[in-house]
C-alpha cells in the first residue's frame, strides 16, 4: 500500500525543531529550493486536502482497548483483564441518557415524577442536584482510541454513565434538579490568578483554530498552534489538553459547584451534588494539571462563604492527592483540607501530600493528610481513617459545610488508582460525613465508568437518607460502632482496637498512627486518638509475636543459612613418606 507523505512543511518543522540549527523557511530554501517551497505553499493553501483514512491497524488497535475502563488488553483478548468486562461492550444506555438529559432540561417536578421513588428515605426531595449535559463537549479529539476522544480517562463516558445509572434506578427523580451555569469572573478570581484565566482562554481559542485546521488537512504539529493547545509555552498549563469547548466546560463545573454551595448555605436543600467534569482538585491558584483547571471545590468553598459560612471543610477522598485545594488554602484557618490519597513516599502522582504538611501561618493545623504508602488499599484501611481521623478532628472543627471531592478512582477496578474500595464503602464514607454537617459531592476522578456510576448512586442514596450499603460481616460490625467514645477514651470499650485493627493492613496502620501523632500538636481528638491507635499497634504487635513464638522455638535448633559459619580448623596432614634414591648396584 502506498502511504502519502505528509507535507513538507510538517518534516521540515520537526527536523528544524530536532536539529535546532535554521528557521524552518531557511531549510525549505536549501533543501528543495525557493521555487519548490514557493509551490508547495501555494497548493498547500489553495488546494484543500481530504483527511486521511484510518490506518489498516485502527480496527485491530480498537479490539485491544477496554470502553469500560479504558485498560489495554493483550492482542487476542476478548475480556478486559481489569475489569473482567468485554473490550467492546458499551456501558451507557443511551436512550436512558437522552431520556436523564430531558428530565435535567425540565424547569420544575412534575406530580407524576415526585410519586416516583426508588427506596423510601428520610430526606426525599432533599438534596439538589446539578448536572448540565454541555460538559460532555469537552474531550480529547486527538488521543487515538475505539472511538474518537475515548483514548483519554477523563473523557465525557463518565458523567454519561453516572447519569444514565441514577435514571434506571429511580434515585435521578428524587432530588432536587439543577441546570447548572458557568461560573462569573469574580468567583474564579476569588481563588485563581488573572494569568491563568487568560492562559486557559488563550490555549481554548489556539485549539478553536486547530479544530478549523483538522477539517481541511493532516493531523500534525503545526507552528506554535500545537505548543499553545498542549500548554508547552505557558508556565500556567501542564498536563491537561484543550478542544474548542474547554474554557467554557471548566467555568461550567466552578459555576454548578457554587451554586449547589450556596443553596445548601442558604437551606433551600439539605446536602447536594454536581456531576461535572473536568475535575478540579489538582488545579492551583495559576497552575491547571491533572486534567483540572479550576479548583470546583475552592470556588464553592469562597461561595459558600460568601453565602454565609463560617468554617468549611473539605474532605478528598480522591486516591490521588488535591494538591490544588491543599495549596490554595494552605494558610487559611477558615477552611480545613482533609485528604486520604494514596502518597507511595511521594512517588505517587502529584507527589504531595505527606503527614507533615500541616499547613502555614495562621492555618496551620487545618490540613489533615492521611497518606498510603501501598497500592491495594480496602475498605478496612479508609474505614479506620475515618473512623479515627477524619470523624474525631471533623466534629472538632464543627463545619457549617462540608465539600466532598467524591473522586471513585480508588474503587476496586480503577485503572489508574490499583486500590480495591466498594462501592459499599463510599457509601459508608458518606453517611460518616452528612452525619456532621450539610454535604456537597463534587465528582472528581473515577475512570472505570460502571464503578464510578455505582459508587455515585450510593452515596446519593445516602444522602437521600438511606442506610449505607452493608459491608462484609467482620467489617460490618466494626464501622457500626459509629458513636464517639466517651472522654476519657477507654481501649476496652472500642472492639476494633481490642482486636488490634483486624483486617487493617500494616502500612494503614502506619499511616493511621503517623497522622495522630502530627496533628495531636493541634487537636484534643487526635491526642486522645492517638492513645487507642497506639493501644491498637500494641495489641497487633502481641497477637505477632505469639504468633511467631513457636516458629523461633522451632527454628532455634536449626543452622539459619544466613548464620555465620565457624571458621575451619585445619586438619593435620598425614605424613608423606620419604623417597630415598636406591643406591647403583655394581654390575656382573
Amino acid at each position: 500500500m502506498q502511504l502519502r507523505k505528509l507535507p513538507i512543511t510538517t518534516h521540515t518543522f520537526l527536523g528544524a525543531r530536532r536539529i535546532g540549527r535554521m528557521p524552518t523557511k531557511s531549510l525549505i530554501s536549501r533543501c528543495w529550493g525557493q521555487k519548490e517551497a514557493t509551490r508547495r505553499r501555494q497548493q498547500r493553501e489553495t488546494v484543500p486536502v481530504a483527511r486521511a483514512a484510518a490506518p489498516p491497524g485502527a480496527q485491530e488497535y480498537q479490539s485491544r482497548e477496554c470502553i469500560n475502563c479504558n485498560s489495554t488488553a493483550f492482542r487476542g483478548s476478548k475480556t478486559c483483564e481489569n475489569c473482567g468486562r468485554p473490550l467492546l461492550e458499551e456501558v451507557v444506555d443511551q436512550e436512558l441518557l437522552a431520556s436523564a438529559i430531558e428530565y435535567m432540561d425540565q424547569p420544575e417536578a412534575s406530580a407524576a415524577d415526585k410519586k416516583t421513588v426508588s427506596k423510601k428515605g428520610d430526606n426525599t426531595a432533599g438534596v439538589l442536584l446539578a448536572y448540565d449535559d454541555r460538559c460532555r463537549r469537552h474531550r480529547d479529539e486527538r488521543t487515538l482510541g475505539p472511538f474518537l476522544g475515548r483514548g483519554h480517562p477523563e473523557r465525557p463516558e463518565r458523567v454519561a454513565a453516572i447519569m444514565a445509572r441514577l435514571k434506571e434506578s429511580g434515585v435521578l427523580k428524587r432530588c432536587k434538579r439543577y441546570k447548572g451555569r458557568e461560573a462569573k469572573r469574580e468567583e474564579l478570581l476569588a481563588v485563581h490568578d488573572e494569568a491563568l484565566l487568560a492562559a486557559v482562554e488563550q490555549a481554548t481559542k489556539v485549539a478553536v483554530l486547530a479544530a478549523e485546521r483538522d477539517k481541511t488537512t493532516w493531523y500534525g504539529p503545526l507552528d506554535a498552534q500545537l505548543e499553545a493547545m498542549e500548554g508547552k509555552n505557558s508556565k500556567h498549563i501542564q498536563d491537561v489538553y484543550f478542544n474548542p469547548s474547554t474554557a467554557f466546560c471548566a467555568r461550567l463545573a466552578a459555576g454548578s459547584a457554587a451554586e449547589v454551595a450556596r443553596h445548601v448555605v442558604s437551606g433551600s436543600a439539605r446536602h447536594g451534588a454536581a456531576i461535572i467534569r473536568p475535575p478540579g482538585h489538582h488545579a492551583e491558584s495559576s497552575v491547571a494539571m491533572g486534567f483540572c483547571y479550576y479548583n470546583n471545590a475552592a470556588v464553592a468553598a469562597r461561595a459558600a462563604q460568601a453565602a454565609g459560612a463560617q468554617r468549611v471543610l473539605i474532605m478528598d477522598w480522591d486516591v490521588h492527592h488535591g494538591n490544588g485545594t491543599q495549596r490554595i488554602f494552605y494558610d487559611d484557618a477558615t477552611v480545613m483540607y482533609m485528604s486520604t490519597h494514596r502518597y507511595d513516599h511521594s512517588c505517587f502522582y502529584p507527589g504531595t501530600g505527606d503527614a507533615t504538611e500541616t499547613g502555614s501561618g495562621p492555618g496551620v493545623g487545618f490540613t489533615v493528610n492521611v497518606p498510603w504508602n501501598s497500592g491495594g488499599v480496602r475498605d478496612a484501611d479508609m474505614l479506620a481513617a475515618f473512623r479515627y481521623v477524619i470523624r474525631p478532628l471533623a466534629a472538632e472543627f464543627r463545619p457549617d459545610i462540608i465539600i466532598v471531592s467524591a473522586g471513585f478512582d480508588a474503587a476496586e477496578g480503577d485503572p489508574l488508582g490499583g486500590c480495591r474500595i466498594s462501592t459499599a464503602g463510599f457509601s459508608h464514607f458518606a453517611a460518616t460525613l452528612s452525619a456532621l454537617a450539610p454535604t456537597v459531592m463534587l465528582l472528581e476522578g473515577g475512570y472505570n465508568l460502571i464503578a464510578t456510576a455505582a459508587a455515585t448512586e450510593a452515596c446519593l442514596r445516602v444522602l437521600l437518607g438511606e442506610p449505607p450499603l452493608q459491608l462484609q460481616d467482620r467489617l460490618q460490625a466494626r464501622a457500626s460502632a459509629t458513636t464517639p467514645q466517651p472522654q476519657p477514651m477507654d481501649p476496652a470499650s472500642d472492639p476494633w482496637i481490642m482486636s488490634g485493627l483486624e483486617g487493617v493492613s500494616d502500612s494503614a496502620v502506619e499511616s493511621v498512627c503517623l497522622a495522630l501523632r502530627v496533628q495531636s500538636e493541634f487537636w484534643e481528638a487526635a491526642r486522645n486518638y492517638k492513645a487507642l491507635v497506639e493501644a491498637a499497634i500494641a495489641v497487633r504487635c502481641q497477637r505477632k509475636e505469639q504468633f511467631l513464638r513457636p516458629i523461633i522455638e522451632a527454628s532455634k535448633d536449626m543452622q539459619s543459612p544466613l548464620a555465620p559459619m565457624p571458621p575451619k580448623v585445619p586438619q593435620p596432614q598425614p605424613e608423606q613418606p620419604s623417597f630415598t634414591r636406591p643406591e647403583p648396584q655394581a654390575g656382573p
